[in-house]
């Protein structure tokens, strides 16, 4: 690539998924956190790269067999079973501090279900392993059930528990076609280019507004740290041209609403944007009128998230917003469920700054409206509409799920009529 090439300014295409990855498995929430990091890799992973290496017929065979879609199946062939036994290794190798974590905090757990019953803790925190030192708290429920509590926060600044192995994947794979995320690795290619990326790195701003504005190519490679080598592959991804993109922007009277595709919604008014669980598809089909990633105005004043799912909460998706984002509103989540990793650190972690909690009730407001966060008890659930949010303003509602999920009243200003109550 020579110097007049590099100072080309280049967008990059739009059919480009650039996916996050950790030892590569695709990045969702729980692969940011090293808490649930640790845990999935030692008993969803690690499991399923054994198993493929002891039986790759038996996975390849499940992978055809649309019954066993999203099962415990790693979607590869039996030729990838080389790659698959180097990454095992780098899994060992590079993770053992996050395993031995996940391997303690197990032990300690069955230990506190098996032993404790009902009297004083203070004796089991003289013999905590040093992963767990200072990390986690022990105590009983109102049930009389012991249970433990990690100190998440503390997670992100412990330099043994600190994840090494971050990457990013190019691909022009479509969207229905990737592999199911929970199941599949990510190997290298002719198709696939992946490079080292941490999450909260520069590198991702400028990919992201390559996406929209363009970018000499010369600074996007130097950002990736990509050599001549790379950088010949590197520039198939990029084109010359801007992506098509259907009207982002709204200058308009009233309020514009934009349907993306399962619970992500796009508010606009010609003072305000809000977009609602950005879960997009990248892919654009002009014959369905599907809107893409690329269809989001430039600049978002708020993201709102309804809970930490990943076909709701989007590392893919947040990073490469980063740089078109005001504010992300998010619910508090459940400090003692493992299972639930807080999205405020999770997005801190992948470089997010501006980020607020919102706790039922709270309230952001914003010229001509506010934003109100409501208690939801199931993603799935429909309550009945209480009097109250219906008063003089008309809400729009986005739900969530369970605690550590809200629900979202968009109540713009302007009085209207007085809705019956019933």
């Amino acid at each position: 690539m020579n110097a007049i090439d590099a100072s080309v300014p280049v967008f990059l295409d739009s059919n480009v998924k650039i996916e996050p990855l950790t030892f590569r498995w695709y990045a969702w929430s729980h692969l940011v956190s090293p808490v649930s990091l640790a845990l999935n890799l030692a008993y969803r992973y690690l499991p399923m790269l054994k198993s493929f290496i002891a039986n790759p017929g038996v996975h390849e065979a499940a992978a055809k067999n649309p019954k066993m879609l999203g099962g415990s199946f790693l979607e590869l062939r039996q030729q990838d079973i080389g790659q698959v036994r180097a990454l095992q290794q780098t899994m060992l190798q590079q993770g053992a501090a996050l395993l031995g974590f996940a391997d303690d905090l197990l032990a300690l757990d069955r230990q506190l279900h098996k032993t404790e019953t009902g009297f004083s803790l203070d004796h089991l925190y003289s013999k905590l392993p040093a992963s767990l030192a200072g990390m986690v708290e022990a105590g009983y429920d109102l049930n009389n059930r012991s249970s433990l509590r990690i100190a998440e926060e503390l997670a992100y600044h412990d330099a043994q528990l600190s994840v090494p192995a971050q990457e990013i994947g190019f691909s022009r794979t479509r969207d229905d076609m990737r592999n199911f995320f929970l199941n599949t690795p990510r190997l290298e290619t002719q198709e696939r280019l992946i490079l080292p990326a941490a999450f909260a790195h520069a590198c991702f701003d400028l990919l992201s507004a390559s996406r929209i504005t363009p970018v000499p190519f010369g600074e996007l490679a130097d950002a990736l740290g990509a050599d001549a080598a790379v950088r010949e592959r590197l520039r198939g991804y990029f084109q010359l041209e801007p992506p098509p993109r259907n009207a982002p922007e709204f200058h308009g009277e009233g309020v514009r609403l934009r349907y993306f595709g399962h619970a992500c919604v796009l508010i606009q008014s010609n003072e305000v944007s809000i977009l609602v669980d950005p879960f997009l598809t990248w892919d654009r089909d002009d014959a369905e009128g599907r809107l893409t990633f690329h269809d989001l105005p430039d600049h978002i004043d708020y993201v709102f998230f309804t809970h930490n799912h990943q076909d709701h909460f989007s590392i893919e998706a947040l990073l490469q917003l980063r740089n078109r984002i005001g504010t992300i509103l998010v619910p508090r989540n459940n400090a003692n469920n493992l299972a639930d990793p807080s999205m405020k650190l999770t997005l801190q972690g992948i470089g997010h700054d501006k980020v607020r909690v919102m706790d039922p009730m709270d309230r952001v407001d914003f010229a001509g409206g506010r934003l109100t966060s409501l208690p939801f008890y199931g993603e799935h659930a429909v309550p009945a509409h209480h009097p109250a949010c219906w008063t003089h303003r008309l809400p729009f509602h986005r739900h969530g799920m369970r605690r550590g999920a809200a629900k979202l009243a968009l109540w713009p200003l302007p009085e209207q009529p007085d809705q019956p109550q019933g």
